[in-house]
This record gives structure tokens, sequence and C-alpha cells, in this order.
């Protein structure tokens, strides 16, 4: 099992690979916009720096955890609640569960500061999420492939679970 800093050269490595690779495909039937492959870097990094598998030793010292900053204590229920190298290492449940939890926090975030600022409620009702498809498929490619990587740096196959 590789060290944080061993799963983010992997990572690091397979995000310039694809960057190079969608360049290359710009003058093809292939071609991919840069606005996607900006959407698709974002969320590949999300889940290589911020929201990775290794979460799931937020009582720790992570990496991920480290680069929330003070915000990493939010983590550490998470990494109460899972075994290391459990479901959170799975190839579909570990990857939503732990956007789930994200959501979870944000939405507890949004809660209390309705209730403390009220009005704070109007900035937080024009805030409106795209509806198009096509915005949110480069982000779950690359949220799931930095997922996926690390998974199998770490010798973790879908076939063997």
């Amino acid at each position: 099992m590789p060290a944080g800093h061993t799963h983010t050269v992997i990572n690091v490595a397979a995000l310039a690979a694809t960057g190079a690779v969608a360049y290359g495909l710009h003058d093809t039937a292939y071609a991919v916009t840069p606005h996607a492959f900006g959407l698709y870097a974002a969320a590949f990094l999300a889940g290589t720096f911020l929201i990775t598998p290794d979460l799931d030793l937020a009582n720790q010292h992570v990496d991920a955890k480290r680069n929330w900053g003070p915000l990493g204590i939010l983590w550490v229920p998470y990494g109460l609640l899972s075994k290391h190298r459990g479901s959170s290492h799975s190839f579909v449940i570990g990857p939503l569960v732990r956007l789930i939890y994200l959501a979870v926090l944000l939405g507890a975030a949004a809660y209390i500061t309705r209730a403390l600022m009220p009005d704070a409620h109007a900035w937080l009702s024009g805030l409106a999420l795209p509806t198009q498809p096509a915005f949110y498929l480069p982000l779950a490619v690359g949220y799931l492939l930095s997922q996926w990587l690390h998974l199998f740096a770490d010798g973790i196959y879908p076939w063997s679970r």
C-alpha cells in the first residue's frame, strides 16, 4: 500500500496524461472542450487532494485531512465510522459515501448560516446548480477516476472484491 505522497504522484501524472490525450484529440470527433476538461481536472484534483479513500484514517495524520487545513477536523467522524480499507475502499460505495458525507456537512453549514444570518437566505437561495447533464459528467469522471487510481495503487481491483 503506497504512502499518500505516492498516491498524489500517480494521480497528478495520470491527470497530465489525460490532459495530453485531451489536447491530442482537439481536432477530432472525440474532442474534449476546455470547459469540460476544466471540470474534469477540478474534480480529479479534489479527489486527489481533498476527498480520498484514505479519509477513513482521518482520526490519524493523513495528507487529505491536512489539505483541508483547520476544516480537516470535520472528517474525523467519517474516519471513526469507517474501517480502513473497508467499504471506503470500494469502487462505488466508497466514493458515493464520501460525497454524501460532504453534502451533509455543506447542508448543515447552510442550515446554520440561514439560522444565524437570516439575510443570507436570499443569497443562498440565489445559488443555483446547473441542470445540464453535460456539466456533471466530467465532474463524475474526474472524481471517480481519481478514486479508482488510488484503489488500483493499493492493489484493490473491482474483480477482487
